[in-house]
């Protein structure tokens, strides 16, 4: 038996080398940030975007303002995919705008991760969309409670700040409401 889990997990690292340029994703671990002035921030954790490069978050995310959307289920991506039209518009009249899918995971194996990562990979053809979308493998609980997040029937939008400071929020799908919200925040 031992040996033939390490002939899988050979074949899974040899597949994985040889078919995609991609990581199977790191399990992260949610880091809080100390609150300011009642001041709530997007919580410290990384995961690999569908390219295969490990990202930081907030860290390693580019543009003065992010527009981060969390969604916790495969059938969400028709709600997501109502904020990514909402935003054409803005990401290109705010060139220091930027907007991220993070897919939110529960804690799995490797060779899990792997498949969930390359299922994605094959369904978004845009190089673009791949890169901004980062698969986060972690405790969700933890995480949920960090972002005072009650449900996962929803998605939810985050717009975070370079100090990585939600200054505004939104759940469920993009309406004209709240992406003229977002605009002037934008201005």
């Amino acid at each position: 038996m031992r040996k033939f889990l390490v002939i899988l997990l050979s074949l899974c690292s040899f597949a994985q080398a040889a078919i995609l340029p991609i990581a199977s994703g790191p399990i992260s671990k949610v880091e809080f940030f100390s609150k300011t002035k009642g001041q709530k921030f997007f919580p410290k954790v990384s995961g690999s975007n569908l390219e295969g490069k490990i990202v930081n978050i907030p860290e390693d995310l580019t543009g003065a303002k992010r527009l981060l959307i969390v969604a916790f289920k495969r059938e969400q991506q028709k709600d997501v995919d109502t904020w990514l039209d909402a935003t054409k518009k803005l990401l290109s009249k705010h060139n220091n705008f930027a907007v991220y899918e993070l897919p939110t995971i529960k804690e799995m194996n490797l060779f899990l991760r792997f498949n969930i990562n390359n299922g994605m990979r094959y369904g978004i053809p845009s190089q673009e969309q791949r890169e901004r979308t980062i698969t986060l493998y972690l405790d969700k609980e933890k995480f949920k409670d960090s972002l005072s997040i009650k449900s996962e029937e929803f998605i939810y939008a985050y717009l975070i700040n370079q100090k990585h400071e939600i200054i505004w929020q939104a759940k469920g799908l993009a309406s004209n409401k709240n992406t003229h919200e977002l605009e002037k925040l934008l201005n």
